[in-house]
This record gives structure tokens, C-alpha cells and sequence, in this order.
């Protein structure tokens, strides 16, 4: 968030990302300062994880909210990843496959938790 703020000197509303482009040139500085954190990402991923996966209000503020059963979402007119994510085996580069996806197999994901 503090990379897009700064990018578009707002948090909210920002209309940074316009049609042809972007609004602006990025302030000088701001490529270095993500590289910086990208560095060290990785080396604190592992406490990120521990963080969140045992934390136990992130829990119970995140755990089984949000469910769509396979039923409302067809009612709901979801499509692509989220009739996935109800369990509905559903993707359009295989039942219309265009560009190369007629070409290519794999497996559609599903999933339901």
C-alpha cells in the first residue's frame, strides 16, 4: 500500500492506472526502496506464515467466511475461479477454448474448503 500511495500520492481512489498507461512517471527513489523489500522478503516469509496461520483472531476473523456452496453460486452468476472455488469443475479455456488453450491439456482446478 505504501508503494501505490506513493506512486499515485493517494491510498483510496488513486486513478493512477489509466486507459494507455499510467498517470504519472514513478517518483525517483521508489524502484530501489521495492527492490530493498523485496530482498528481504523472503528471508521473513516463514514468520509471515507462522503469523497468520497460528494467530488465533486472524482464525477466527478468516475461517469459514465466505463460503459459497456450488448451488448459490450458479445462482449468483460467478464464473471462472470462483465456480472453482465452490467445486465446480468449470473453465472456459476448455469448454471454449481460445488462443492456444485448444492446444494444451491440463487439469481444471477445483477446490472447496
Amino acid at each position: 500500500m505504501e508503494f501505490y500511495e506513493r506512486v499515485s500520492g493517494a491510498r483510496m481512489h488513486a486513478a493512477y492506472v489509466r486507459p494507455g498507461g499510467v498517470a504519472q512517471d514513478l517518483p525517483l527513489g521508489l524502484s530501489e526502496d521495492i527492490y530493498r523489500f523485496t530482498q528481504q522478503f523472503a528471508s521473513r516469509i516463514d514468520e509471515m506464515e507462522e503469523m497468520l496461520t497460528s494467530n488465533r483472531i486472524w482464525k477466527q476473523r478468516l475461517v469459514d467466511v465466505g463460503i459459497v456452496s456450488a448451488e448459490q453460486a450458479l445462482d449468483w452468476g460467478f464464473s471462472g475461479v470462483m465456480l472453482r472455488g465452490s467445486g465446480i469443475k468449470w473453465d472456459l479455456r476448455k469448454t471454449q477454448a481460445y488462443d492456444i488453450y485448444s492446444q494444451l491439456d491440463f487439469e481444471i482446478p477445483i477446490g472447496t474448503h
